[in-house]
């Protein structure tokens, strides 16, 4: 009767470790392969763009951004005002002339950065 519980246990343990080792194991496979083109290189093409946190509000031709864009390459955003440029739908800037040097000088928004 030993040997059964014995058994029982480990034919149990055996179909369980399967269950709780995907808990703790990526099961992902990548799809394709590397093209080894780099970024910079298809960073003008229409269909790539940066992430660059940014608002939709009505009454805005453009929407607002909510970063730093300061160092960035302008072309990873998407939309362009060829009138005013990106920096007059900068929050930042709106931030900065309300706080008029009061805050601690810690980033308010998110950096956004790139590197090549």
């Amino acid at each position: 009767t030993l040997a059964m519980v014995i058994i029982a246990v480990l034919v149990t343990a055996n179909m369980l470790f399967p269950f709780v080792k995907s808990f703790f194991r990526s099961s992902y496979n990548a799809d394709g392969h590397c093209k080894d083109i780099p970024f910079r290189n298809v960073i003008y093409h229409r269909e790539v763009e940066g992430y660059i946190p940014q608002i939709r509000q009505n009454g805005f031709p453009y929407p607002l951004l909510a970063c730093d864009i300061t160092n960035i390459d302008k072309n990873l955003i998407r939309w362009k005002d060829s009138i005013n440029g990106h920096e007059s739908h900068n929050l930042v800037n709106d931030v900065k002339q309300i706080l008029d040097g009061a805050h601690s000088g810690k980033p308010i928004f998110s950096i956004v950065k790139e590197w090549y």
